[in-house]
């Protein structure tokens, strides 16, 4: 059976945007298996572009649609100050492995 194709809408557009911001944020494994694959700068720039997704719709949006995109700003925003802390604490030799997310390794292909 094939999957659905969601709708082309606003909902969409966030989910997608999102989705492109947490693989650069180590939601996937490496294809080695060993760690996982962290791209900060790519990840920054897509958080950036729902930033201006937000100016540009601002006032064009529902209540809820304008909710909806704050928050997943501000959860990709602190998603994103954890991993830099993470891969700082790595460059350092440091990393903690105390919480899930240290746990793999994290390989940073723009190092």
């Amino acid at each position: 059976q094939a999957q659905k194709i969601p709708d082309a809408d606003f909902r969409g557009l966030l989910g997608a945007l999102a989705s492109q911001a947490l693989m650069g944020l180590g939601m996937h494994q490496d294809p080695s298996g060993k760690g996982v694959m962290v791209d900060l700068e790519g990840s920054k720039f897509v958080i950036d572009l729902i930033g201006v997704v937000e100016d540009k719709t601002k006032g064009n949006l529902s209540e809820e649609e304008a909710a909806e995109l704050k928050q997943l700003q501000s959860e990709l925003q602190n998603r994103f100050v954890q991993i830099a802390q993470l891969v700082a604490a790595q460059a350092q030799g440091g990393a903690p492995t105390d919480t899930p997310e240290a746990t793999p390794t994290i390989i940073d292909p723009t190092a």
